[in-house]
């Protein structure tokens, strides 16, 4: 019963939302860097430093750059120091398995999950976001906009990222890639709204078609 109203509301904010399309660009390497860039900051402020990374935006060239010049580049969206150290510990990562994401096509989820873990600075939900956007893997992101959703409908209250996502994550089993992409995005969406307005009535997410 719980299963059902829990994907009742997932499959309701797609609906309703609709495609957010977020980080569909080509270069993935791009992406990567969007994802650390946009922690704790404005999409504004991340247009800002990837305007700066013009032309670098590549493992080798990301590499190549000085740690001091990538802070610089960066600086627009804040907490440079941290997050340049974030972008030069994944580029190695990358480099270190062969410097292509085509390499990691035929790895297991499980097994890539935690290969990206031993990532320094990679926590659990950033390792789920980068099998989602990176790897095109079919994961739930319980983050913290989840987390408070599911908790104000009545399904589920969570101690944790991992057990949230863990209890989440066979949601995702016999669904395609676009669909379990578009929770994350929607469930974020939908909490940026309701963080705006906490008195919005959520009652519509449970009613089944």
């Amino acid at each position: 019963m719980i299963d059902d109203k829990r994907l009742t509301a997932l499959n309701n904010l797609n609906a309703h939302y609709g495609p957010q399309h977020w980080w569909e660009q080509k270069n993935k390497i791009y992406v990567l860097v969007s994802m650390i860039l946009i922690q704790r900051t404005t999409s504004l402020n991340v247009d800002k430093a990837l305007k700066n990374l013009t032309g670098k935006l590549s493992v080798d060239d990301l590499r190549a750059m000085s740690l001091e010049d990538l802070q610089i580049a960066i600086q627009p969206a804040g907490f440079y120091k941290q997050k340049s150290g974030y972008i030069k510990n994944i580029m190695n990562w990358i480099f270190d398995h062969g410097n292509q994401i085509d390499n990691f096509i035929d790895i297991p989820t499980d097994e890539l999950r935690k290969d990206i873990l031993t990532i320094k600075g990679v926590g659990n939900e950033t390792a789920d976001v980068m099998l989602l956007y990176i790897f095109e893997r079919k994961v739930f992101v319980a983050d913290t906009y989840a987390l408070r959703l599911f908790g104000r409908l009545d399904l589920g209250t969570f101690d944790s990222y991992m057990e949230m996502r863990n209890e989440f994550q066979h949601y995702t089993d016999n669904l395609n890639y676009q669909t379990v992409k578009e929770w994350h995005a929607t469930i974020d969406e939908h909490g940026k709204r309701f963080r705006h307005d906490s008195k919005m009535d959520e009652s519509w997410l449970l009613i089944k078609e």
